[in-house]
């Protein structure tokens, strides 16, 4: 659940987004966008994730840059993304780190689905 701070100026602003609400997300975007598959998957807010998010698919963590948890629909936007990835790992194949036509083809049908309803 979102909560919200007031800064040095008075004004408020909603806290960085947890662990537990990015997990809570990623259930709830796996029942109902990626549904052929129960990844178990580790994820991590951290300060050098090498990009905004990333997935090692050796160790099965998600990294979440600690600046992109600022906004909520830049936190959804690349769990999907990550998401992804994973899910074709778990089809057996690779996570196409390159994002071509396999990468864009999934976002056209998430898309489709709703699931960046709200967030673009």
């Amino acid at each position: 659940m979102a909560t919200f701070s007031m800064d040095e100026n008075g004004s408020i602003r909603r806290d960085p987004i947890s662990v537990d609400e990015l997990c809570k997300w990623a259930e709830a975007y796996q029942k109902e966008y990626f549904l052929r598959h129960t990844p178990e998957c580790e994820i991590l807010i951290v300060d050098n994730a090498g990009g905004p998010a990333c997935f090692d698919h050796t160790t099965k963590i998600m990294y979440i840059e600690t600046a992109a948890t600022i906004s909520e629909k830049m936190s959804r936007i690349l769990l999907l993304h990550e998401m992804i990835h994973i899910n074709f790992i778990e089809d057996g194949q690779d996570p196409d780190e390159g994002h071509g036509f396999r990468f864009q083809a999934e976002v056209k049908r998430l898309f489709a689905a709703g699931a960046y309803s709200k967030l673009l």
